[in-house]
């Protein structure tokens, strides 16, 4: 076998060397590429129904109105209750769920989220008791 410094100084590789370099690239790559991949579903789609996006408003112990997104509901409801969900509702909690809407992904979520920000207060409390939402 050949030295790098006589593979180097010659500038030429035979093509051995080449295919001994090729087959040392595959034996240590492939599988960390293949065990990467594998991974990928859950990164892009996490696993658990986490892939589900969720509008939500919830109110507050004085009366008023949080509204916000999550892909993990009652994790985001549980994190309000405990002041880790936002510095409003950890000023103002404990929080109690007053409506949500199942969005397809994070994009959809947010729009409907500003679209409900811009409400009145008076609007929102015609959502909350009607449950659906009126096309603007």
């Amino acid at each position: 076998m050949k030295t790098a410094v006589q593979i180097c100084s010659n500038l030429e590789w035979s093509k051995a060397d080449r295919k001994k370099q090729s087959d040392d690239y595959k034996r240590n790559t492939y599988p960390v590429m293949k065990k990467l991949i594998s991974l990928l579903p859950g990164i892009i789609r996490p696993e658990n129904g986490s892939e589900s996006w969720y509008v939500y408003m919830v109110r507050c112990a004085n009366g008023s109105f949080y509204t916000g997104i999550t892909n993990k509901l009652k994790d985001r409801i549980a994190a309000h209750n405990s002041g880790k969900g936002c510095k409003y509702t950890a000023s103002f909690g404990p929080v109690k769920l007053v409506w949500h809407k199942k969005s397809e992904n994070r994009s959809s979520a947010s729009i409907l989220e500003a679209e409900i920000k811009k409400m009145t207060r008076d609007e929102k409390k015609a959502l909350i008791k009607s449950g659906k939402l009126r096309s603007y």
